[in-house]
């Protein structure tokens, strides 16, 4: 087995792009969601991000389909869960 290695990224984070919006009504205000996608050298990270910009979780894809597929899962589980 090889390990693929990687020049080391020193700079911050650049914003791709943003994958879905979604918004729920919430003890009657609305919130919103947003799947954000940030580049750093080859790899993307993942993050759903609500109003505020908090996030729960994040991801590390090492490519554009790894990260489509993921961004695909985490839409239909936010979905599931009442966002729209």
């Amino acid at each position: 087995m090889s390990t693929l290695y990687r020049a080391n990224w020193t700079g911050p984070p650049v914003k791709r792009s943003d994958g879905w919006r979604l918004e729920k009504t919430i003890a009657g205000g609305q919130r919103h969601a947003v799947s954000r996608a940030l580049g750093a050298s080859s790899r993307f990270e993942l993050r759903p991000v609500t109003d505020g910009g908090e996030f729960q979780r994040s991801q590390v894809c090492r490519s554009q389909d790894e990260m489509f597929t993921v961004v695909t899962e985490w839409r239909a589980a936010m979905i599931a869960k009442g966002w729209a």
